[in-house]
């Protein structure tokens, strides 16, 4: 059973989530204290969340906060923010913290939990090592365990990030536009500016030692012909 940790200190929308949360299968922590969600993630790290929803706005810490927190450590756990703040720079700021999701409240229960599957969908909960061992390139594909290495190190990519590098990495002849890339990798779950793609791809390149992603002027993104 998929275990969700959720962050929300409306007890109306809180108690309606959760019930529809159970209802679709997850087993649901909720907490309504930024501060107590933290100490439940630390707390489980023997037994970890695969999902984490989290309101901004709550008591203790923000939502902002624990998401900050989480990423310092973990790039595996899908992240999706759930806040009625709807101006553009609170969402790019929070997919600049590797949010893997931002959603606007309020928001019907059944398609909060389509996209949690779709966030599912990119996870692969039984992560491989691998020795990573090419003759070809620096960057490798680890496709069972959804990660990438650079001269032999894991990345620590988000679900998103890594979603997008593989899709350029696989097609490495095409150009694609950000409103391409959102419909790979979002599908029909996205509502949003086609800016977040410019602000994974930002994130993307922090982490990557060669440019191996190249804009295209005009269009969006493509590989790196030189890589």
């Amino acid at each position: 059973m998929v275990k969700v940790l959720y962050l929300e200190d409306d007890d109306l929308i809180g108690s309606v989530m959760y019930e529809y949360l159970k209802l679709a299968g997850f087993d649901v922590n909720w907490q309504k204290n930024g501060s107590d969600a933290y100490d439940e993630l630390i707390k489980s790290v023997d037994d970890r969340y695969e999902i984490v929803i989290l309101d901004i706005m709550v008591p203790g810490i923000s939502g902002f906060e624990v998401l900050k927190k989480i990423r310092e450590n973990d790039h595996e756990v899908g992240i999706i923010m759930l806040s009625v703040l709807e101006d553009e720079k609170t969402q790019l700021e929070s997919l600049d913290m590797y949010a893997d999701d931002y959603i606007i409240k309020p928001i019907p229960p059944i398609l909060l939990i389509k996209k949690i599957k779709t966030l599912l969908r990119r996870i692969n909960l039984n992560n491989v090592d691998t020795d990573c061992d090419s003759e070809n390139s620096s960057l490798v594909l680890d496709e069972e365990g959804s990660r990438f290495f650079e001269d032999k190190k894991d990345i620590g990519l988000t679900l998103t990030e890594f979603s997008i590098l593989e899709l350029l990495y696989k097609n490495k002849n095409k150009s694609f536009s950000r409103e391409e890339l959102l419909d790979r990798v979002y599908g029909d779950s996205y509502y949003g500016s086609d800016r977040v793609i410019d602000t994974h791809i930002k994130n993307l390149r922090k982490k990557l030692k060669q440019p191996y992603i190249k804009t295209v002027v005009g269009l969006g993104y493509r590989w790196n012909e030189e890589y």
